[in-house]
C-alpha cells in the first residue's frame, strides 16, 4: 500500500456561504445592558411589592402562615367558613386546616387569599352575606419572634350599602 493522499473538498459552492454571520459590536453590549436592567427591575419589584416573587429576597426569607375564614352577615356577625372540596388539587396554600410555609413572600400569599375569597364569595355565598374575610397570621422566618395578624376582606361593590 502506497502513500495515498486524502483530500477533503468544501461542500459549499460559493465562498460567500462559508462566511460567518457577524453582528454589529453594539449588539452584544445592548443585550448585556438589557439583561442587567431586567434583573434590577425584578429586584426592585420584589422590594416594592414585598412579595419576593422573581426577586432577590426569594431565598432569604420564609413566610410561615395560617389562615382562617369567616362570612360577614348584614348585621355584622361572623360565621365560620371551612375550606372544602374546592381545594382538592389547586391552591393548597389557602386552606385553613394546616400551617403553611412558602418562599414567595407575603405579597404573593395575600394575592392567593384575595383570589380565593373572590372565588368563594361568587360560588358559595347565601342570603344575608355582605362579605367574606380571611384572618391571616404570618411570621417571617421561624427564628423571628414577632408574628403579624391582618384581616383581608372581599366585599363586592354591589354588596356595599350606599352612604346616602
Amino acid at each position: 500500500m502506497g502513500n495515498r493522499k486524502i483530500t477533503v473538498e468544501p461542500t459549499f459552492d460559493s465562498p460567500a456561504a462559508m462566511r460567518s454571520i457577524t453582528c454589529p459590536p453594539w449588539y452584544a453590549q445592548t443585550l448585556v445592558i438589557l439583561y442587567l436592567v431586567a434583573m434590577m427591575a425584578l429586584g426592585c419589584r420584589s422590594l416594592v411589592l414585598k412579595d419576593a416573587q422573581f426577586g432577590w429576597g426569594m431565598f432569604s426569607r420564609q413566610i410561615n402562615y395560617t389562615v382562617r375564614y369567616r362570612w360577614v352577615i348584614d348585621d355584622g356577625s361572623p360565621i365560620k367558613y371551612w375550606t372544602g372540596h374546592e381545594l382538592r388539587r389547586e391552591n393548597r396554600g389557602v386552606n385553613d386546616f394546616e400551617r403553611h410555609q412558602t418562599r414567595y413572600g407575603i405579597g404573593a400569599v395575600r394575592r392567593w387569599i384575595r383570589r380565593y375569597l373572590q372565588f368563594v364569595y361568587e360560588t358559595h355565598n347565601f342570603d344575608g352575606v355582605v362579605a367574606i374575610q380571611a384572618e391571616l397570621r404570618f411570621q417571617v422566618n421561624l427564628d423571628d419572634d414577632s408574628s403579624t395578624q391582618e384581616i383581608i376582606t372581599y366585599r363586592p361593590e354591589a354588596a356595599i350599602p350606599d352612604a346616602n
